[in-house]
């Protein structure tokens, strides 16, 4: 019976084997030993960053652009986990927001869950 393990950054036991992301992730077994990522924990700032090398990545070395593009990059986000937890869900640049709404709406249509966390209290959020 496959099983999955929580993942939290700060605990050494619970964090997953590192990869080829730059987020944690857990993932179940499966007989032929191969991983499947179900879930992925990262921090929204970083989060951020590897979406902008996804989408440069996708245009200088696979020369793609509109909905093929962000298809590329949904597809690479996706693969490392459909539960996707942001720690620290902090928008405070207009560009990213504009590109959020795509970006979610896309994650969101293949069955993706988000959950976001914040520092900040929820009457704190809009300042």
């Amino acid at each position: 019976n496959p099983s999955s393990s929580d993942v939290n950054d700060d605990d050494p036991k619970t964090t997953a084997p590192a990869n080829n992301s730059s987020s944690s992730s857990s993932s179940l077994s499966t007989r032929n030993n191969n991983k499947i990522n179900i879930k992925q924990k990262v921090h929204f700032h970083k989060f951020m960053l590897n979406i902008h090398k996804s989408i440069h990545t996708a245009k200088t070395t696979h020369s793609l652009t509109g909905n093929a593009l962000i298809n590329h990059v949904i597809q690479t986000t996706l693969s490392h986990g459909k539960i996707i937890c942001f720690d620290e869900f902090q928008v405070t640049d207009i560009a990213d927001a504009l590109l959020l709404k795509r970006l979610f709406t896309a994650l969101l249509e293949r069955g993706a869950v988000v959950v976001a966390t914040s520092n900040r209290p929820p009457c704190d959020l809009y300042k």
